[in-house]
């Protein structure tokens, strides 16, 4: 039985995919909205100061790019407590 055989098979998962969506049982699937794409930034560290990124990271089982951003987040939200503004209008 080749792929197209066993897709309409009565028993097959997308045959019955099919009889439930005739019978008004299934819904067609909505996409989801696109999240914004992330831009990549330079940051420049010293070697030892990206070996504790790395060491903190593997700690949290996390990426060293991720560490180092949830880290520059809550820096930034610092800095702009320090400045009075809101962090969530940024």
């Amino acid at each position: 039985m080749n792929m197209m055989q066993a897709a309409t098979t009565p028993s097959s998962f997308q045959a019955l995919v099919q009889a439930s969506r005739a019978r008004g049982r299934l819904v067609e699937p909505v996409a989801p909205e696109p999240k914004p794409k992330m831009v990549q930034a330079g940051v420049r560290l010293h070697p030892e100061e990206m070996d504790q990124a790395r060491e903190l990271a593997a700690l949290e089982e996390r990426s060293a790019a991720s560490f180092i951003r949830r880290v520059y987040l809550r820096g930034l939200a610092a800095y702009l407590a320090d400045q009075g503004q809101d962090t969530a209008t940024t």
